[in-house]
């Protein structure tokens, strides 16, 4: 089988071409840029910042590392987290959820099921597609409504 390799290296960068990938280096400390075509993976490190793409049987990953970020892409599900401490924020595109955690505070959302859940200690908020159940909790106080029945 017929293969065409180039390659340009310098101290910091290397290129590589074959017939059906192309991969593109760049080093520079810890900072690492990869591209591949076929497989079209996209690498930067600086720190741990890192980007992978695949275009391989409709399976894409995207993925974005720095100390608190990471973002995945995949074909049927996008998934952001960020992290900075205890804060963290999730998306999902399938399962859509997306979650805040600062101490004790969450947010969920749901495709089919309809869920919003936002927790600050005693705080908390729930929403579903059929039945609305909202809940606030502050020592003794309690309100919940529903669709069908109103209770406080």
């Amino acid at each position: 089988m017929f293969r065409q390799k180039i390659q340009l290296y310098s101290d910091d960068l290397q290129i590589e071409l074959y017939n059906d990938n192309l991969l593109i280096k760049l080093y520079n400390d810890d900072l690492q840029n990869e591209f591949y075509n076929n497989y079209l993976q996209i690498k930067l490190y600086n720190d741990d910042l890192q980007i992978e793409f695949y275009n391989d049987d409709l399976d894409r990953v995207i993925q974005l590392y720095s100390d608190d970020l990471q973002i995945e892409l995949y074909n049927d599900n996008l998934l952001i987290k960020l992290y900075n401490d205890d804060l963290q924020n999730e998306f999902y595109n399938n399962y859509l959820q997306i979650k805040l955690y600062n101490d004790d505070l969450q947010i969920e959302f749901y495709n089919d099921d309809l869920q919003i859940e936002l927790y600050n200690d005693d705080f908390q908020i729930e929403l579903y597609n059929d039945d609305l159940q909202i809940e606030l909790y502050n020592d003794d106080l309690q309100i919940q409504f529903y669709n069908n029945d109103l209770q406080i």
